[in-house]
């Protein structure tokens, strides 16, 4: 048995080398296809990935609450007309009695972080630049997943004082102080000098891209640190602003309750806000989402790859039915020297799934170069998985045996005598 499968291997794959450049363009279809579908699963699972970590980032057991300018309405014009308060200092958002009704009425809350944010010109001894204040507390290298390069971040005791202390984005404080540490040294924000504590590199804040702001995405790299109480008492910017805190970041005891604590949260801010003034992420229900969603994007694109393996597939059945044509005395011979049928099926289909396998492994060559490529070129991540390849490998063998069936049971069903006299 064994000696009669290793003949007929090796007498289709001397045909196939009889013919090496009608199998080359004959496995091209393979090279490519597989090619593509494992370059395409990679740009997917890559852009999967990316989303993925970047909403992991806000913490998957975090609820993240922020402030939004309601729209003005006459409704909310006749109120203030009537009120006799202007416009521009009717206070919107998020506030004091927000945080404390959460901690307070919402089970399974561990914390409330609150945060606020404004644009200023920080000037040190060499330079001015301009950056963002992200006013915080002590909880924020936790919360926010803030990495120390250098030194500390402010205390609980430094933000209940509010102390002149800072903390520097490592962008940031190598534009203030380009020829030395930071560490020890002052900044100015408008007419008082804070003290820098450290240098922390930022989370997915730094990653966000704010298209509002005039310097782009790149300005979410310049970030200053500083206690919240600071920021409201010694910054003009802070202290009149119409939103008493920018986001708060509502870290939950268990992953499990995030989404009670978010629908919980939900209605208390409906029974206490007449405007909708405020917006609710989830970063757990954005995360489930991202990933259904990137299933979908993984079926569509292959699918659209698989469309190159079956034209692959389909010319590779076209060559083996005109091979048949060809060595059609070549059967009758075999046939007349006591070849069964299933010999002759069985040499066609080692020729088909010679050449599907060798165009697969080609493939899978051309499919982990192209997202290197693509990676070293551009900025978009790729990520090969074991998965795509071994299923690209699958496929191709699948496409042999399905595409060369048939050119082999319509050989090994010609009439041995008349393909004698062919």
């Amino acid at each position: 048995m064994f000696l009669r499968f290793r003949r007929t291997f090796t007498l289709g794959v001397k045909n196939l080398y009889l013919h090496k450049v009608r199998s080359l363009l004959t496995m091209l279809g393979i090279v490519f296809g597989v090619g593509s579908v494992i370059a395409m699963l990679a740009v997917g699972e890559g852009a999967s990935q990316k989303a993925s970590e970047s909403i992991a980032r806000l913490g998957s057991s975090n609820v993240i609450l922020q402030s939004t300018e309601p729209p003005v309405e006459l409704v909310s014009q006749q109120q203030n007309e009537q009120n006799r308060v202007p416009m521009w200092r009717k206070t919107y958002g998020l506030g004091v009695e927000d945080l404390q009704r959460i901690e307070a009425t919402i089970p399974n809350v561990n914390l409330v972080h609150p945060e606020s944010e404004k644009s200023e010109e920080i000037t040190s001894p060499s330079t001015q630049v301009r950056a963002i204040l992200q006013a915080t507390t002590e909880n924020a290298p936790e919360i926010r997943n803030l990495q120390a390069v250098e030194g500390r971040f402010f205390t609980a005791l430094e933000s209940e004082r509010a102390s002149p202390v800072c903390v520097l984005s490592p962008a940031l404080a190598s534009k203030l102080f380009p020829f030395g540490s930071a560490l020890g040294k002052t900044v100015r924000i408008q007419a008082d000098f804070y003290t820098v504590l450290g240098v922390y590199s930022p989370g997915f804040a730094a990653e966000e891209e704010d298209e509002d702001s005039e310097s782009g995405a790149n300005a979410r790299e310049d970030i200053l640190y500083l206690p919240i109480s600071t920021a409201k008492t010694r910054i003009i910017n802070f202290a009149y602003s119409r939103t008493a805190f920018d986001t708060f970041v509502v870290r939950t005891d268990d992953t499990s309750k995030v989404p009670a604590v978010g629908a919980a949260i939900e209605a208390l801010m409906k029974s206490t806000h007449k405007d909708k003034d405020y917006r609710i992420t989830v970063p757990l229900e954005l995360l489930a989402q991202a990933r259904e969603t990137q299933k979908l994007f993984n079926i569509v694109l292959g699918s659209i790859a698989g469309i190159s393996l079956l034209v692959g597939g389909i010319g590779i059945m076209n060559i083996m039915l005109a091979t048949v044509t060809e060595r059609t005395r070549e059967i009758g011979v075999r046939r007349a020297l006591g070849a069964r049928r299933n010999d002759i099926i069985a040499q066609f289909l080692v020729e088909t799934i010679v050449i599907s396998l060798t165009g697969g492994m080609i493939g899978i060559l051309l499919g982990v170069s192209i997202p290197v490529l693509i990676s070293m070129l551009t900025s978009v991540p790729t990520v090969v998985t074991p998965a795509s390849v071994i299923l690209s490998l699958l496929i191709s063998l699948l496409i042999g045996v399905v595409f060369g069936l048939y050119p082999a049971r319509r050989a090994a069903s010609l009439n041995p005598i008349e393909a004698l006299r062919h």
